[in-house]
């Protein structure tokens, strides 16, 4: 499940989530539910506690690569 779609089932503002998870500020939780910036591995975590285990880290891992893929940055690194 993605972040955003939980959010929305619990009836949950931006700003509360941004709160239970010590984000600064709604604008930078919202810029990880979009995969906008990249969360480690600490924060995946505490995602997946917050939402009992309802947003994985496949999730998150899923969508981030969406938002980069959508923002022309999902081409491979070449070795």
């Amino acid at each position: 499940m993605r972040l955003k779609e939980w959010r929305l089932t619990q009836k949950l503002t931006l700003a509360d989530c941004a709160a239970a998870l010590g984000c600064n500020g709604a604008r930078t939780y919202q810029r990880y539910e979009d995969g906008m910036h990249r969360t480690d591995a600490l924060f995946v975590e505490a995602i997946v506690e917050l939402t009992d285990g309802a947003v994985t880290a496949q999730d998150m891992h899923e969508t981030r690569l969406e938002w980069l893929k959508a923002n022309g940055r999902g081409e491979p690194a070449h070795v």
